[in-house]
């Protein structure tokens, strides 16, 4: 996941196996704001998928599609450094 840090572009970028998806995270129940719906259709104008994220089972969820779609569970990040 690649964060990001402008008014109304999604959080977090998940990058996986080609694939680009534009999420938002949300407190639960809570609604991503007018900004952040328009550039949400922007990104999903030009062919990017973009998901609305407030609780652990829409990130389990987002976790099995990727791997139903691509047969492969998402290795795990690194941990340690240097």
């Amino acid at each position: 996941m690649v964060p990001t840090f402008e008014n109304g572009i999604p959080d977090r970028q998940v990058l996986y196996q080609g694939r680009t998806i534009f999420v938002e995270l949300k407190k639960e129940g809570e609604k991503p704001a007018k900004l952040q719906v328009a550039f949400m259709r922007e990104l999903n104008k030009h062919g990017f998928e973009t998901r609305v994220i407030d609780s652990k089972e829409l990130v389990d969820q987002l976790i099995r599609d990727l791997i139903d779609e691509t047969g492969k569970r998402p290795l795990p990040a690194p941990t340690g450094g240097r």
